[in-house]
């Protein structure tokens, strides 16, 4: 889906798109990622912004808006990465995901992929 159009002089240009999400571990972040999307457990929350844990490590999340969920609950997180700080685009809460399993699965497309 396309964010928005460029126009110069009338001229209808290439559309800008955001670049899409990879799906990441926090110990598989690369620094050339520009749009990551991780899995995990909020270990802290402090008002916009909040520590998630995947089991492989821990990264801060900045959010532009309050978020309603608490500390203990998975979510999945959608954002730009900085450096050691995610941009969150996308938070959304996970209740009924099945970790072994998405972590099974995770290193199994790793291996193969």
């Amino acid at each position: 889906m396309y964010k928005m159009w460029v126009y110069m002089e009338g001229v209808r240009l290439t559309p800008i798109r955001r670049a899409p999400s990879k799906h990441r571990k926090i110990e598989d972040i690369d620094q050339k990622d520009i749009r990551i999307s991780l899995i995990g457990a909020v270990v802290s929350k402090k008002d916009f912004e909040f520590v998630l844990d995947d089991g492989t490590g821990q990264i801060n999340v900045i959010c532009e808006e309050d978020t309603e969920f608490k500390e203990g609950n998975l979510v999945r997180v959608v954002g730009r990465l900085f450096t050691d700080i995610v941009q969150a685009e996308i938070v959304r809460k996970i209740d009924d995901m099945d970790m072994e399993l998405y972590n099974k699965t995770y290193r199994l497309i790793k291996e193969y992929f």
